[in-house]
Protein backbone atom coordinates (compact mmCIF):
# COMPACT_ATOMS: atom_id res chain seq x y z
CA UNK A 1 0.00 0.00 0.00
CA UNK A 2 2.79 2.35 0.90
CA UNK A 3 4.49 1.60 -2.41
CA UNK A 4 1.31 2.53 -4.26
CA UNK A 5 1.10 5.79 -2.38
CA UNK A 6 4.74 6.56 -3.20
CA UNK A 7 4.16 5.70 -6.86
CA UNK A 8 1.08 7.90 -7.02
CA UNK A 9 2.96 10.74 -5.34
CA UNK A 10 5.86 10.48 -7.78
CA UNK A 11 3.45 10.31 -10.71
CA UNK A 12 1.56 13.35 -9.45
CA UNK A 13 4.80 15.30 -9.09
CA UNK A 14 5.83 14.23 -12.60
CA UNK A 15 2.49 15.25 -14.09
CA UNK A 16 2.62 18.57 -12.27
CA UNK A 17 6.17 19.15 -13.52
CA UNK A 18 5.16 18.39 -17.11
CA UNK A 19 2.11 20.63 -16.79
CA UNK A 20 4.26 23.52 -15.58
CA UNK A 21 6.77 22.93 -18.39
CA UNK A 22 4.00 22.77 -20.99
CA UNK A 23 2.49 25.98 -19.67
CA UNK A 24 5.90 27.66 -19.85
CA UNK A 25 6.26 26.40 -23.41
CA UNK A 26 2.84 27.76 -24.41
CA UNK A 27 3.58 31.09 -22.74
CA UNK A 28 6.91 31.33 -24.53
CA UNK A 29 5.38 30.41 -27.90
CA UNK A 30 2.60 32.93 -27.46
CA UNK A 31 5.12 35.60 -26.49
CA UNK A 32 7.16 34.82 -29.60
CA UNK A 33 4.00 34.93 -31.71
CA UNK A 34 3.02 38.32 -30.32
CA UNK A 35 6.52 39.66 -30.96
CA UNK A 36 6.39 38.37 -34.54
CA UNK A 37 2.99 39.96 -35.12
CA UNK A 38 4.20 43.27 -33.69
CA UNK A 39 7.31 43.12 -35.86
CA UNK A 40 5.16 42.40 -38.91
CA UNK A 41 2.98 45.43 -38.14
CA UNK A 42 6.06 47.64 -37.94
CA UNK A 43 7.35 46.23 -41.22
CA UNK A 44 3.99 46.88 -42.86
CA UNK A 45 4.08 50.56 -41.96
CA UNK A 46 7.77 50.71 -42.89
CA UNK A 47 6.78 49.77 -46.46
CA UNK A 48 4.70 52.93 -46.70
CA UNK A 49 7.66 55.02 -45.59
CA UNK A 50 9.89 53.32 -48.15
CA UNK A 51 7.42 53.96 -50.95
CA UNK A 52 7.33 57.67 -50.14
CA UNK A 53 11.06 57.97 -49.42
CA UNK A 54 12.23 61.61 -49.56
CA UNK A 55 14.38 62.82 -52.42
CA UNK A 56 13.31 60.24 -55.02
CA UNK A 57 10.33 59.03 -57.03
CA UNK A 58 9.84 55.30 -56.50
CA UNK A 59 9.93 53.36 -59.83
CA UNK A 60 7.32 50.73 -60.82
CA UNK A 61 9.65 47.75 -60.24
CA UNK A 62 10.29 48.77 -56.63
CA UNK A 63 6.62 49.59 -56.03
CA UNK A 64 5.75 46.10 -57.27
CA UNK A 65 8.07 44.40 -54.77
CA UNK A 66 6.70 46.60 -51.98
CA UNK A 67 3.11 45.78 -52.99
CA UNK A 68 3.86 42.04 -53.02
CA UNK A 69 5.32 42.22 -49.53
CA UNK A 70 2.46 44.41 -48.30
CA UNK A 71 -0.02 41.79 -49.51
CA UNK A 72 1.90 39.02 -47.70
CA UNK A 73 2.00 41.00 -44.44
CA UNK A 74 -1.71 41.86 -44.56
CA UNK A 75 -2.73 38.25 -45.23
CA UNK A 76 -0.46 37.00 -42.44
CA UNK A 77 -1.88 39.45 -39.92
CA UNK A 78 -5.47 38.70 -40.94
CA UNK A 79 -4.90 34.95 -40.62
CA UNK A 80 -3.62 35.54 -37.07
CA UNK A 81 -6.71 37.38 -35.91
CA UNK A 82 -5.40 40.91 -36.43
CA UNK A 83 -7.63 41.89 -39.33
CA UNK A 84 -8.91 44.83 -37.31
CA UNK A 85 -5.36 46.21 -37.16
CA UNK A 86 -5.06 46.32 -40.95
CA UNK A 87 -8.59 47.44 -41.82
CA UNK A 88 -7.15 50.68 -43.25
CA UNK A 89 -5.33 48.64 -45.91
CA UNK A 90 -7.56 47.78 -48.87
CA UNK A 91 -6.34 44.33 -49.91
CA UNK A 92 -8.33 44.44 -53.17
CA UNK A 93 -6.65 47.72 -54.06
CA UNK A 94 -3.26 46.14 -53.34
CA UNK A 95 -4.08 43.23 -55.67
CA UNK A 96 -5.12 45.63 -58.44
CA UNK A 97 -1.94 47.64 -57.89
CA UNK A 98 0.21 44.52 -58.29
CA UNK A 99 -1.60 43.59 -61.52
CA UNK A 100 -1.33 47.08 -63.03
CA UNK A 101 2.34 47.47 -62.07
CA UNK A 102 3.23 44.16 -63.70
CA UNK A 103 1.45 45.20 -66.88
CA UNK A 104 3.16 48.59 -66.84
CA UNK A 105 6.64 47.12 -66.51
CA UNK A 106 6.04 44.58 -69.28
CA UNK A 107 4.52 47.05 -71.74
CA UNK A 108 6.84 50.00 -71.12
CA UNK A 109 10.15 49.08 -69.52
CA UNK A 110 11.51 52.60 -70.07
CA UNK A 111 9.22 53.83 -67.31
CA UNK A 112 10.94 51.45 -64.92
CA UNK A 113 13.57 53.90 -63.80
CA UNK A 114 14.06 56.17 -60.83
CA UNK A 115 13.56 59.85 -61.37
CA UNK A 116 15.34 62.30 -59.13
CA UNK A 117 14.28 65.93 -58.81
CA UNK A 118 16.61 68.33 -60.67
CA UNK A 119 19.56 69.37 -58.56
CA UNK A 120 19.08 66.61 -55.97
CA UNK A 121 20.96 63.83 -57.75
CA UNK A 122 23.93 64.26 -55.47
CA UNK A 123 21.93 65.07 -52.33
CA UNK A 124 22.51 63.01 -49.21
CA UNK A 125 18.73 62.70 -48.78
CA UNK A 126 18.36 60.92 -52.11
CA UNK A 127 21.32 58.66 -51.38
CA UNK A 128 19.94 57.73 -47.96
CA UNK A 129 16.59 56.85 -49.52
CA UNK A 130 18.31 54.71 -52.15
CA UNK A 131 20.33 52.92 -49.46
CA UNK A 132 17.15 52.18 -47.48
CA UNK A 133 15.45 50.75 -50.57
CA UNK A 134 18.51 48.67 -51.42
CA UNK A 135 18.67 47.18 -47.91
CA UNK A 136 14.97 46.28 -48.09
CA UNK A 137 15.27 44.71 -51.54
CA UNK A 138 18.35 42.63 -50.69
CA UNK A 139 16.59 41.30 -47.59
CA UNK A 140 13.52 40.65 -49.72
CA UNK A 141 15.61 38.61 -52.15
CA UNK A 142 16.30 36.14 -49.32
CA UNK A 143 12.61 35.68 -48.48
CA UNK A 144 11.30 32.21 -49.46
CA UNK A 145 8.10 33.64 -50.98
CA UNK A 146 9.69 36.46 -52.97
CA UNK A 147 9.21 36.73 -56.75
CA UNK A 148 12.90 36.45 -57.56
CA UNK A 149 13.07 38.00 -61.05
CA UNK A 150 10.93 40.98 -60.01
CA UNK A 151 13.04 41.64 -56.92
CA UNK A 152 16.28 41.21 -58.87
CA UNK A 153 15.09 43.74 -61.44
CA UNK A 154 14.21 46.27 -58.73
CA UNK A 155 17.67 45.85 -57.19
CA UNK A 156 19.30 46.57 -60.56
CA UNK A 157 17.24 49.75 -60.95
CA UNK A 158 18.25 50.98 -57.48
CA UNK A 159 21.92 50.06 -57.94
CA UNK A 160 22.07 51.93 -61.25
CA UNK A 161 20.53 55.02 -59.69
CA UNK A 162 22.87 54.82 -56.68
CA UNK A 163 25.86 54.77 -59.04
CA UNK A 164 24.44 57.75 -60.95
CA UNK A 165 24.03 59.61 -57.65
CA UNK A 166 27.67 58.99 -56.77
CA UNK A 167 28.80 60.10 -60.23
CA UNK A 168 26.75 63.30 -59.98
CA UNK A 169 28.43 64.02 -56.66
CA UNK A 170 31.89 63.59 -58.23
CA UNK A 171 30.90 66.02 -61.00
CA UNK A 172 29.50 68.56 -58.54
CA UNK A 173 32.58 68.45 -56.30
CA UNK A 174 34.96 68.50 -59.25
CA UNK A 175 33.33 71.56 -60.78
CA UNK A 176 33.30 73.32 -57.40
CA UNK A 177 37.02 72.60 -57.04
CA UNK A 178 37.71 74.05 -60.49
CA UNK A 179 35.86 77.24 -59.62
CA UNK A 180 37.99 77.50 -56.47
CA UNK A 181 41.24 77.08 -58.47
CA UNK A 182 41.81 73.66 -56.84
CA UNK A 183 42.55 71.86 -60.08
CA UNK A 184 44.39 68.99 -58.39
CA UNK A 185 41.32 68.18 -56.32
CA UNK A 186 39.10 68.56 -59.39
CA UNK A 187 41.24 66.11 -61.32
CA UNK A 188 41.00 63.60 -58.48
CA UNK A 189 37.19 63.83 -58.42
CA UNK A 190 36.93 63.27 -62.17
CA UNK A 191 39.38 60.36 -62.04
CA UNK A 192 37.36 58.83 -59.21
CA UNK A 193 34.24 59.16 -61.34
CA UNK A 194 35.82 57.24 -64.21
CA UNK A 195 37.06 54.58 -61.77
CA UNK A 196 33.53 54.26 -60.35
CA UNK A 197 32.15 53.63 -63.84
CA UNK A 198 34.83 51.04 -64.57
CA UNK A 199 33.88 49.23 -61.36
CA UNK A 200 30.45 48.50 -62.88
CA UNK A 201 31.04 46.93 -66.31
CA UNK A 202 27.61 45.27 -66.18
CA UNK A 203 25.87 48.66 -66.50
CA UNK A 204 28.53 50.42 -68.56
CA UNK A 205 26.16 50.96 -71.49
CA UNK A 206 23.77 52.86 -69.21
CA UNK A 207 26.62 55.10 -68.02
CA UNK A 208 28.05 55.97 -71.43
CA UNK A 209 26.99 59.63 -71.25
CA UNK A 210 28.53 59.96 -67.79
CA UNK A 211 31.77 58.38 -69.01
CA UNK A 212 32.03 60.78 -71.94
CA UNK A 213 31.37 63.75 -69.64
CA UNK A 214 34.06 62.67 -67.16
CA UNK A 215 36.59 62.19 -69.96
CA UNK A 216 35.84 65.71 -71.23
CA UNK A 217 36.05 67.30 -67.76
CA UNK A 218 39.28 65.46 -66.96
CA UNK A 219 40.83 66.50 -70.28
CA UNK A 220 39.90 70.15 -69.70
CA UNK A 221 41.29 70.07 -66.16
CA UNK A 222 44.58 68.50 -67.23
CA UNK A 223 44.93 71.14 -69.96
CA UNK A 224 44.41 73.89 -67.38
CA UNK A 225 47.06 72.33 -65.16
CA UNK A 226 49.48 72.06 -68.08
CA UNK A 227 48.96 75.70 -69.17
CA UNK A 228 48.77 77.10 -65.64
CA UNK A 229 45.53 78.93 -66.43
CA UNK A 230 42.08 78.27 -65.04
CA UNK A 231 39.75 78.47 -68.04
CA UNK A 232 36.75 78.68 -65.73
CA UNK A 233 37.89 81.82 -63.88
CA UNK A 234 40.28 83.09 -66.60
CA UNK A 235 42.94 83.55 -63.92
CA UNK A 236 46.60 82.48 -64.14
CA UNK A 237 47.55 79.95 -61.51
CA UNK A 238 50.45 80.45 -59.13
CA UNK A 239 52.06 78.27 -56.47
CA UNK A 240 49.70 79.97 -54.02
CA UNK A 241 46.86 78.33 -55.93
CA UNK A 242 48.47 74.96 -55.42
CA UNK A 243 50.11 74.67 -58.85
CA UNK A 244 53.17 72.93 -57.37
CA UNK A 245 50.90 70.40 -55.69
CA UNK A 246 49.00 69.80 -58.93
CA UNK A 247 52.22 69.12 -60.82
CA UNK A 248 53.49 66.80 -58.12
CA UNK A 249 56.25 69.20 -57.03
CA UNK A 250 54.94 70.02 -53.57
CA UNK A 251 57.65 69.91 -50.91
CA UNK A 252 57.09 67.83 -47.77
CA UNK A 253 55.71 69.81 -44.84
CA UNK A 254 57.90 68.06 -42.28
Amino acid sequence: MSELIIWLSVTAVGVLFLAVKYQDYRTKKESQRQLLLARTMRKLYHLTRLESAPGIYCPPSVKLVIANRRMAYIEYLRSNGLGHRVKNFDIDAVRKSIHSLRELIVTDSELDAIELPPGTMESSEAQQSLNSLLIFLKNELKAPDTVYHETRRAIQVIELTAVKCALSEFISRGNAARRANMLGSARTHFENGIAKINDHPEILSSLKDYHNLFVTLLSETERMIATGTNEITSLPLTPEHGLDRMMGNEKPRW
